[in-house]
This record gives structure tokens, C-alpha cells and sequence, in this order.
């Protein structure tokens, strides 16, 4: 863990050497997870960086200055601006660190895990004036002035306790459990002089020990699976001055952000690439059903020829007409238009013919479009997943972006459809009018087709699993066409069901607009539910 009260006390220590009587020039953060200090004596500089990494706290020195970033900053903190460091101190074994000011100001950097803030404290104020974070809502509600409490200030060299008198057994009890005994015996502690003190002294002659001897712990990394644990030991041999030490924390730090960044990005990278692939192969799956299904039927532009060879038996007026199939030597019954002659019937069977030829050219296109974006997939994924350095993945990174970058976001495929699953049947739910269109167009005829009734809203499609839909789902599907409608905010919608063949796309008609022949009809209460496959 990063946020060990040693490396505050460190900072703080180095802090209050390289700050004190320092003016605070600006605060200024350029992104919400960072912010720089800006300090100034003379003709000195110091710029100190506090970036949030999951929402924990790293100190970092920098040498950027307020006027050297094309990107205009954020000022925070204005109530500090040209103020004087008069103090710079920790709270004894905890992660905080304060720097004071001459207008009585204070500054605290908190390090909590996860919870880690920067918060203003006002002298008139038990609460903080602002805090950096504003998520973390419950620093708004702390008491600040408990922090004074076991306050260890460098100015004096003296440690602050609510009454001298007074020992709060609680915090020494915790002081004392988070170190281990049998260490700092083997670092040099006087175990039998401690034997023989009370245990009020035999914490304090803990603390003491480690106090003198914080400039001999040495900080070190290692990683222990997908975590890297900080671990810090004595080295008595060599005495290390403030400097030594923050340049010891500060590489660790570096590596550690070097880890998380990686880690981070790998984690990512993996977890949206095998969504986008498990997409995909749902999206091939739908193109290459509805590929089969034109090719496997009868041929329009057969059935047209059929047609003209039969006009002079064909009349107008005929909904139907058995006729010879001189391709199989069979006779077949064919559907006609009855406003329509023979020759306008076999025209109207000619057009489609064409239209599915178009459709199987574009399915043709997208059925490669996706089968090689699937290989590029799932070359990468197992390039990142093998990969034990950024510098492994270098351009698999650049071209996906960091994963806080929005682009990463956008480059993943979905499905033209909301994908739910209910009791083993797929349930498609169209996103808007042109998602609607796809629908229609990837839905096999002997799926069910739903839409509420004389309202505008989402086509819904319950996928063929058997010769029948249980009621159950048809009423879990019109729950759905429910809920993705303009009549969401009803008790009760009426949506209409039908097979998907009885749904037709009327020619130059509007995106999401349907000609239906017949339905039934089922009244049910707008209701969502969880995604179980994709978005």
C-alpha cells in the first residue's frame, strides 16, 4: 500500500525544509485528477504535484511552472494566493500532511486510500472552506480540528496532544499494532528496557524509536499478483538525509504509477475486447442466418419468369395461381397482387429479386468486414494478455488510447440492438428509428415482432427457439416494448405481437416505419430489465 504514514512523514519533513517561508504563487489543476502548487522565494521555484491515481493520493516534485502549459488551468485555492508557509507538519502515524500559512490558513493533503483529498481549512472553522475532490462528500461533514490532535509540527520539533495529562490509549494501542515487535528488536530496539515499562511508556518508547530512526527506513516495491504492495525496511548502516529519502519514495512512486497505468490499460483493454469480439460474433451470427435464408428460398426472379411463362392463364384479380415449375417439374401455388397483371406481378418479383441481391452483397461486405475485425481482435487480445511491459503492446496502446481516454470508448462496436436474454430467449430491443430498420432486416419471418400500440417506441424481436413463444415471454418482450416507448409513464400499454412475416418496410417510407397485417394484442405495465449479454 502507497499511502503508509511514513512516506507522509517523510514529505512532510522534506516539505517543511524546501517550503517554509515560501510564498504560494497559484493552485492550479489542468485535469481533475491532479493539481500543481506553485511556491516562490525570491527567485526560487518549487512546484509540487498532488495526483489522484484511483482516487489515492501521490506527491510528486515537478518542474513545470503556472505559465509553461498551452492548457489554461483551473484556479483553486485563491484564498492561499501569495500567502507565507509558516509550518508544514503530519499527523503522527497517519496519512496527513498540513501546510500552514500566515494568514492562519491551513492546507491539508489527505491520503485515505482511495478517499484522498486536498482540503482548505478556514481558522474560524471546525469544517473545510473547499475541498479538491468534490466527490468525496463526507469530507465537507469533518471536523478538521481533531486532526491537531497528535499533530506533529517541524517548526518546533514537538508533537501536539489534546492535554499532556492525558494519553489516548486507543491511538497508542493502534500506533503500536501497526508495527512489528520482532523488527524492531532485530533493528536495534532495547527489548529488555522495554520489558520493564508500563504500557503507556512502552508506546511512547515505540514511537521515539521510530521517530529518531525514520531516516534509516528504506522503501521498496514489489508486486504480489495483480497488486504491488509497498514495503518498507531499517537499514541502519547508512544514515540518509530528507533528500535521500524523498528521491527513495519518489522512485517508488514512479514505478508504481509505471505499474498502474499498465495494469490499468491491460485490465481494460481486455475486458472491452473480448465484449467487442463476444459482439461481434452475436452480429456475425445474425448476418450469416439471414445470408442462408435468402439463399436457401426460392429465387424472386425465378418465380417472376414463372409468372410470364404462365400470363396468358394468369388473370387479374387472382390472389394466387398454380403453376408449373418447369425448374423442378413440379407445380407450385404462387402469390400475386390482385390489382396487378401477370407481367406487373412478375415486374414486382423482378424488383425484389434485385433488392435481394443488394442485400446479399452487403450482408456479403459485412459478413468480412466483421470476421476481419474479429481476427484483428483477437490478435491484440492475446498480444495484451501475454504482455508484461507497456513497451510489449507500444502501438496496440497508441491506437486504442489510455483507458481514461474518451476515444478508447468510441472504438468500441456494438450491436445495433439492445441483446436481453429471458428464460434461454433472445429478446432484441431496437435503440432508435434506423436501429428499428435493422431489426426488420436482420429477423428471421417466423420470429416474433412487438411495438406498442399508436405510440412511437422501440421494435422489440423475440428470436425463434421453438414453434411457439411461451406467454411468459411474450409478456417479459412487451414489458420491454413497454418501458422503450413514449408510453413509459402509463400503468397500463396495450402491444401489439405478430409474426415478423407479416411485417413489411413500405418503399421511401420514414426510418422505423412498418406496414403490419395482422395482430394480437397484449395489455402489460412498461417494465425494464437487467442486459444479460450486451449493449
Amino acid at each position: 500500500m502507497y499511502s503508509s504514514f511514513w512516506i507522509y512523514q517523510q514529505w512532510a519533513s522534506f516539505l517543511f525544509n524546501r517550503i517554509h517561508k515560501y510564498k504560494l504563487i497559484h493552485s492550479l489543476s489542468y485535469d481533475k485528477d491532479s493539481i500543481f502548487l506553485f511556491f516562490q522565494s525570491n527567485s526560487d521555484h518549487f512546484a509540487l504535484e498532488l495526483k489522484f491515481i484511483g482516487g489515492e493520493l501521490f506527491l510528486l516534485q515537478s518542474d513545470k511552472i503556472p505559465n509553461d502549459s498551452k492548457t489554461k488551468g483551473h484556479f483553486q485555492f485563491k484564498q492561499l494566493d501569495n500567502a507565507t508557509v509558516t509550518d508544514v507538519g503530519t499527523r503522527i502515524f497517519d496519512r496527513l500532511i498540513y501546510i500552514e500559512f500566515n494568514n492562519g490558513w491551513k492546507l491539508w493533503l489527505k491520503g485515505f486510500g482511495r478517499f484522498g483529498n486536498v482540503l482548505l481549512q478556514n481558522p474560524n472553522s471546525e469544517t473545510a472552506e473547499s475541498i479538491f475532490r468534490l466527490n468525496i462528500k463526507a469530507d465537507w461533514e469533518q471536523n478538521i480540528n481533531e486532526w491537531d490532535n497528535y499533530k506533529l509540527s517541524f517548526l518546533n520539533n514537538r508533537i501536539i496532544v489534546p492535554d499532556k495529562n492525558i494519553i489516548d490509549l486507543a491511538f497508542w494501542n493502534t500506533m503500536v499494532k501497526s508495527v512489528t515487535f520482532e523488527k524492531l528488536v532485530e533493528y536495534g530496539f532495547d527489548a529488555d528496557f522495554f520489558q520493564m515499562l508500563d504500557y503507556k511508556m512502552q508506546c511512547r518508547s515505540i514511537f521515539i524509536f521510530l521517530t529518531q530512526n525514520i531516516r534509516n527506513i528504506y522503501f521498496g516495491i514489489i508486486e504480489k499478483g495483480k497488486k504491488l504492495n509497498v514495503e518498507f525496511h531499517f537499514d541502519s548502516s547508512v544514515v540518509r538525509t530528507t533528500e535521500d529519502c524523498i528521491i527513495n519514495i519518489e522512485n517508488v512512486t514512479s514505478e508504481f504509477v509505471r505499474w498502474y497505468f499498465f495494469h490499468t490499460f491491460k485490465e481494460t483493454f481486455i475486458d472491452a475486447t473480448t465484449k467487442k469480439i463476444k459482439q461481434d460474433k452475436s452480429l456475425l451470427s445474425g448476418y450469416v442466418k439471414r445470408s442462408l435464408e435468402i439463399k436457401e428460398r426460392r429465387s424472386y426472379r425465378e418465380i417472376g419468369d414463372l409468372i410470364l411463362a404462365h400470363a396468358h392463364s394468369i388473370g387479374k384479380g387472382v390472389t394466387n395461381a398454380l403453376v408449373m415449375d418447369y425448374y423442378t417439374n413440379q407445380r407450385i401455388r404462387v402469390k400475386l397482387d390482385s390489382q396487378l397483371s401477370a407481367p406487373e406481378n412478375a415486374q414486382k418479383y423482378y424488383r425484389k429479386a434485385k433488392n435481394e441481391y443488394l442485400e446479399l452483397q452487403k450482408l456479403d461486405e459485412s459478413i468480412q468486414m466483421v470476421q476481419s475485425r474479429m481476427r484483428t481482435n483477437a490478435e491484440d487480445l492475446e498480444k495484451v494478455t501475454d504482455a508484461t511491459q507497456f513497451k510489449d503492446i507500444k502501438e496496440i496502446a497508441k491506437k486504442n488510447g489510455t483507458p481514461s481516454s474518451k476515444s478508447n470508448t468510441k472504438t468500441i462496436q456494438t450491436l445495433p440492438y439492445k441483446l436481453y436474454d429471458f428464460e434461454g430467449y433472445e429478446i432484441w430491443v431496437g435503440k432508435n428509428a434506423r436501429s428499428n430498420d435493422e431489426l426488420i432486416r436482420l429477423s428471421s419471418k417466423n420470429d416474433l415482432w412487438l411495438h406498442v400500440r399508436d405510440y412511437s417506441g422501440s421494435h422489440v424481436i423475440i428470436k425463434q427457439k421453438g414453434r411457439d413463444f411461451p406467454q411468459s415471454i411474450i409478456e417479459k418482450a412487451a414489458n420491454l416494448a413497454a418501458f422503450h416507448s413514449k408510453a413509459k409513464h402509463q400503468k397500463l400499454v396495450q402491444v401489439i405481437y405478430t409474426l415478423r412475416k407479416y411485417v413489411s418496410k413500405p418503399k421511401k417510407s420514414l426510418p422505423g416505419e412498418v406496414n403490419v397485417l395482422q395482430e394480437e394484442f397484449i395489455d402489460v405495465e412498461p417494465k425494464d430489465f437487467q442486459l444479460i449479454k450486451s449493449e
